[in-house]
C-alpha cells in the first residue's frame, strides 16, 4: 500500500515536472520574441532615418510596443503557470520525504510551544518530529495559527463528554 501511495506521488511529481518544462520553453520562446521585437524597432527607426518619415516612426513604434507588452503579458502568465508546477512537484517529493523519512518542508510549529500549556509539551505537540510537523500542510502563517489553535484547543464538545460520563458511574 506504501508503495503503491510513493508511486502514485513519483507520477504526479514527474507529471508537475514535464509541465514546468513546458512553460519554461515557452517563457523562452516568449523572451526571444521579445528581443525580436526590440530589433524591429531599432530597424524602424533606422528606416525612418533614411526616408525621413516620422510616419513610419510612429506607425511601427505603436504595433511594436502593443506587440512587446503582449509578448510580456504572456510571457509572464507562462512563467506563473511554471512556477505553479515546480509547486506542485515539490508538495509531491515533499509527500514522498514525508511518508519514508517523516520529513516535512513545512513549518514545525516550535513557536508555538508553551510550557505552561496542560498537555502540549508532555505530548511533543509542537517542534521537530511533533504531531504538528507531522500533519501540518500550510503555507500561510495564518494558516498555521489556525493549526496550531486547534491542537491548543480543549475539548468542547458536550456530546462528548456526556457520552464518557456515564462509563464513570
Amino acid at each position: 500500500m506504501e508503495q503503491t501511495i510513493i508511486n502514485d506521488y513519483t507520477q504526479r511529481a514527474s507529471l508537475a515536472a514535464a509541465e514546468a518544462a513546458k512553460y519554461k520553453k515557452l517563457a523562452n520562446t516568449y523572451s526571444l520574441l521579445r528581443l525580436g521585437i526590440f530589433a524591429m524597432v531599432a530597424v524602424t527607426i533606422a528606416f525612418a532615418i533614411h526616408f525621413d518619415n516620422f510616419s513610419i516612426i510612429a506607425i511601427a513604434f505603436v504595433l511594436l510596443v502593443f506587440a512587446f507588452a503582449w509578448l510580456v503579458a504572456r510571457q509572464s502568465a507562462f512563467e506563473k503557470q511554471k512556477q505553479y508546477y515546480d509547486d506542485l512537484q515539490q508538495v509531491n517529493e515533499n509527500e514522498i520525504v514525508s511518508i519514508q523519512t517523516h520529513g516535512n518542508i513545512y513549518n514545525d510549529g516550535a513557536r508555538y510551544a508553551n510550557d505552561k500549556h496542560f498537555y502540549t509539551s508532555d505530548l511533543d505537540i509542537y517542534g521537530n518530529a511533533s504531531l504538528y510537523q507531522l500533519i501540518n500542510r500550510t503555507a500561510t502563517t495564518p494558516g498555521n495559527s489556525k493549526l496550531a489553535g486547534w491542537l491548543n484547543a480543549r475539548q468542547a464538545n458536550k456530546r462528548c463528554y456526556n457520552v464518557r460520563t456515564p462509563l464513570k458511574k
